[in-house]
C-alpha cells in the first residue's frame, strides 16, 4: 500500500507511450547522486529503442567524465547486462556511449569502428565474450589480456576472447576459401 505522497505523478507513462527515456527530477542531480545512471540510462534506451529526453541527454553528455569515478566491476557488469539483450541492442548502446564520449572514458584501449558496430549488429548474441571478440579484433592477445584484466574480467572468460580473437584470421581465410 503506497500513501498519496509517495506515488506523484512525474509523466512515466506518456514517455513510455512515447519512447522517451528521462529522469525524474533534474538530471544532473540523479547522475551526480550514481553515476553509473548515465550507463543504466543508456541501457534502458537501447534495450527498449527509446530516445533519451534532451535535457537528459545533455546531462549525460556533461557529466559523462563522473562515470569513471564509478569501480570497474560496476562499469563491467552494466556492459554485459546491456550484452544481454543481445549484441544488436549492444551496438545501439555503443553508438549513443560513443556520440557522448562515454565509451572513450570507459575503454579508450578499443577504438570504435562503423564496421565493429555493424559486426555486432549482425552477430545475435548474448554472450560477452563473443561481443568483446569482436570488439578486439584488432588487438595482440597480449594487449587483450591486459585489457581484460583491467576490465576485471574471469580468467575464463580472457581466454576465450583471446581464443576467438586468434581464430578470427583462420575463419576470414576459411570464409574467402568458401567463396572461390
Amino acid at each position: 500500500f503506497r500513501s498519496v505522497s509517495q506515488s506523484r505523478y512525474h509523466g512515466g507513462l506518456s514517455d513510455i507511450e512515447h519512447g522517451i527515456l528521462r529522469t525524474v527530477g533534474d538530471p544532473r542531480e540523479r547522475f551526480d547522486e550514481d553515476a553509473l545512471r548515465i550507463l543504466r540510462a543508456i541501457r534502458f534506451a537501447s534495450r527498449f529503442g527509446f530516445d533519451i529526453d534532451i535535457d537528459t541527454l545533455r546531462a549525460v553528455k556533461d557529466l559523462a567524465h563522473t562515470v569513471t569515478t564509478t569501480s570497474i566491476e560496476r562499469i563491467r557488469d552494466e556492459l554485459f547486462k546491456t550484452i544481454s539483450y543481445g549484441s544488436d541492442k549492444f551496438s545501439c548502446a555503443l553508438e549513443l556511449m560513443d556520440a557522448c564520449g562515454l565509451w572513450e572514458l570507459i575503454v579508450p584501449e578499443i577504438k570504435l569502428t562503423g564496421e565493429k558496430i555493424r559486426s555486432l549488429h549482425a552477430l545475435d548474441t548474448k554472450v560477452p565474450e563473443k561481443v568483446f571478440a569482436v570488439l578486439m579484433q584488432d588487438m595482440t592477445i597480449k594487449t587483450i589480456e591486459l585489457l581484460c584484466r583491467r576490465l576485471t574480467f574471469t580468467l575464463k572468460e580472457m581466454k576465450t576472447i583471446s581464443f576467438i580473437v586468434s581464430s578470427m584470421p583462420l575463419y576470414t581465410e576459411l570464409e574467402s576459401i568458401d567463396r572461390q
